[in-house]
């Protein structure tokens, strides 16, 4: 009996050895519940001044064909202007070192292009 004691006092002191020598953890899954009085909070902007409010109208998130002739410009195309407009491309033609210069921009986010001629 005295052996059985001894042997379950010395696996609970092993544990809490383990437990103590383990390395505490993030914090970063927490759940947390708070109050908050009033309805400003990020992305509220300062206060009820004209044009402080919620920030609506951030326009759309594909690339639209003006999207795609600034980002042409700004690659260093001149004159740059929309040829067509297709279900998933824009085809921007422009000048670029004197020669004629073709861009077609994907319709995705942040105007990828596909292809420069």
């Amino acid at each position: 009996m005295l052996t059985k004691m001894k042997t379950i006092a010395l696996s609970a002191m092993i544990a809490l050895g383990a437990f103590a020598a383990a390395p505490a953890t993030a914090h970063a899954g927490d759940v947390r519940v708070g109050i908050q009085i009033g309805h400003y909070g990020p992305g509220w902007g300062h206060g009820p001044r004209y044009g402080h409010g919620p920030r609506w109208g951030n326009g759309p998130r594909h690339c639209t064909p003006a999207r795609a002739v600034n980002k042409a410009s700004r690659m260093g195309m001149r004159r740059a202007w929309v040829d067509r407009v297709g279900p998933n491309r824009i085809v921007v033609k422009g000048m670029k070192n004197g020669h004629r210069a073709q861009l077609v921009f994907g319709k995705a986010p942040n105007c990828p292009v596909r292809n420069w001629r």
